[in-house]
């Protein structure tokens, strides 16, 4: 709320529509959405989140599910459990993804358009673009590449780490 809030809010001059950011700690979703809804509370805020995270089953059920597992590959978000930082009612829908989706994107981002982040920063431009193909009006849509994809060169920018977790390059 401190920093990426009104940081978005400058860069887009108020224009921003939608925010997308997934969550672990739900500090950078729950802050930044703090404090674009103030500004404009039509703001809407999407969050993604691994298949195999609680976050998703109890967004939309409110019961805590007791299959969380952590099984996924990407790294930084979802849980197993309930974190005090992520506050659901500032959310206003949320999608799972697999981890081919945070991957794939990822690299995609790598290839195309020269940005290197993470799976995370993968998974919230994969949601972004899902979001953007159902959305009719114009809209500004936000998302966050938290990481750099220097620490994931041994995973999932490693085609032999790809082949063998059976993710399609």
């Amino acid at each position: 709320m401190l920093s990426t809030g009104p940081e978005i809010w400058k860069q887009t001059e108020g224009r921003v529509t939608h925010f997308v950011a997934s969550g672990s700690t739900g500090g950078t979703v729950s802050g930044t959405a703090k404090y674009l809804k103030e500004k404009n509370p039509n703001v809407f805020v999407l969050m993604p989140d691994p298949v195999g995270s609680i976050f998703y089953h109890y967004f939309k059920t409110g019961a805590i599910p007791e299959n969380g597992s952590c099984s996924y590959q990407v790294e930084g978000v979802g849980e197993d459990h309930l974190v005090k930082a992520l506050d659901f009612s500032l959310i206003d829908d949320m999608v799972q993804f697999g981890d081919q989706d945070a991957f794939s994107t990822a690299r995609r981002l790598a290839r195309e358009e020269g940005i290197f982040g993470g799976g995370t920063g993968g998974a919230n431009v994969w949601a972004a673009l899902r979001l953007a193909e159902r959305i009719t009006e114009p809209a500004t849509i936000v998302t966050i590449i938290p990481d750099s994809g220097v620490k994931y060169l041994s995973k999932l920018y490693n085609d032999e780490w790809m082949k063998e977790k059976n993710f399609t390059l």
